[in-house]
């Protein structure tokens, strides 16, 4: 069980350090939630090579090879899924808050890949499932990767979360159809271009609530052509990014679909293209 933290306050020299240490793996010395509280702030951390190569290596370390307990893991959900972490700064476009609130969910994402994560609650589960939906509809900064500071991604690292929340413990039809239609809105904001392969990641998420059953292909179907009849602005360049984003996003749809032999879904996306077409041709 989580006890309190101790009052001092580690330097970047002594987090890095701690993090050799983890790496090394015959220092079993490390594995601990003591550990685990030390580099619990650093997730924040503006320096990219130290939040992405060492903290959040080092963290994922730890809760992979430590012997934890189901309750030690559910005090670092309820951690990261607070205003702490996941929703610190939430609001304002661009703050460096967002690397705190992105790199929460994929420690979020890390834990429910251990094995005590198949044995924590529906109500547990589904805590997780709530705060994300919460978190993502009022995520305003849906960069990728900024430069001089590493990874925000902030689209792309939630939807490793539902991923997991979908194959772990499938939450309701409702909730997922809910999630994806947030997804249309994000994409269709048009105030960021997604190059970094957020749609590949979204993708993973769709698919897999089509493999464990909560959607069929009728329901992709209809959430498909919901993306390609989006209203998109007039205004440049909002309107453009918005129908890139939901253009690129179909199309890589539409690619996975025909891949996997999924003949209706494949016609819906191309439909929902066509859609989209026909929208964007003012621009033309």
């Amino acid at each position: 069980m989580e006890s309190k933290t101790s009052e001092h306050t580690d330097t970047e020299t002594e987090i890095r350090t701690l993090c050799d240490r983890v790496h090394n793996k015959h220092d079993r010395t490390a594995w601990t939630m003591a550990t685990v509280r030390r580099l619990l702030p650093w997730i924040a951390s503006t320096d990219g090579e130290l939040r992405d190569s060492l903290v959040y290596v080092s963290l994922c370390d730890v809760l992979e090879m430590g012997n934890f307990q189901r309750n030690d893991l559910e005090w670092v959900l309820d951690e990261f899924i607070s205003d702490r972490y996941l929703f610190r700064g939430i609001g304002p476009a661009e703050s460096d808050d967002v690397f705190c609130r992105s790199f929460s969910l994929l420690i979020v994402d890390a834990i429910l890949g251990t094995r005590a994560a198949h044995h924590m609650s529906t109500q547990t589960l589904q805590q997780v499932w709530d705060a994300y939906r919460d978190y993502v509809i009022r995520e305003n900064d849906l960069r990728g990767y900024v430069k001089g500071k590493g990874w925000a991604h902030s689209l792309a690292h939630g939807a490793d979360v539902a991923y997991s929340l979908i194959t772990l413990n499938p939450p309701s039809k409702a909730d997922v159809l809910q999630l994806f239609d947030i997804w249309r809105v994000k994409l269709s904001d048009g105030a960021y271009v997604f190059i970094d392969e957020e749609g590949e990641r979204l993708l993973r998420a769709v698919f897999a609530a089509l493999d464990v059953g909560i959607l069929d292909e009728d329901d992709l179907c209809q959430v498909a052509a919901s993306y390609g009849s989006t209203p998109v602005s007039n205004d440049y360049p909002l309107g453009q990014h918005a129908g890139e984003n939901l253009k690129n996003f179909l199309m890589c749809w539409h690619i996975h679909a025909d891949e996997r032999r999924l003949d209706q879904l494949s016609t819906a996306t191309y439909e929902a293209l066509q859609t989209l077409k026909r929208q964007r041709s003012k621009w033309y």
